[in-house]
């Protein structure tokens, strides 16, 4: 399966605007590229908010049709 960091997580702030995936040099990179079944993937996925922002969930999608799933944050 291919899967792309950029395609598959939004953050989103109480007010529904959303923030797409900031592009650092942390490691380990951004999940990225082919996975194979049954495998698993780690990075850091790492978003420029404002920091009056609140409210923040995550929004991730398997891919790009994917109803996905959200995560409040705290």
């Amino acid at each position: 399966q291919a899967f792309s960091s950029l395609l598959a997580f939004k953050m989103f702030d109480s007010a529904n605007r959303s923030f797409t995936e900031a592009i650092v040099t942390a490691q380990p990179a951004a999940p990225d590229g082919e996975i194979p079944a049954g495998a698993a993937v780690r990075g850091f996925v790492t978003f420029e908010v404002p920091t009056t922002s609140t409210g923040l969930s995550l929004l991730v999608q398997g891919s790009i049709t994917a109803a996905g799933s959200r995560f409040q944050l705290s």
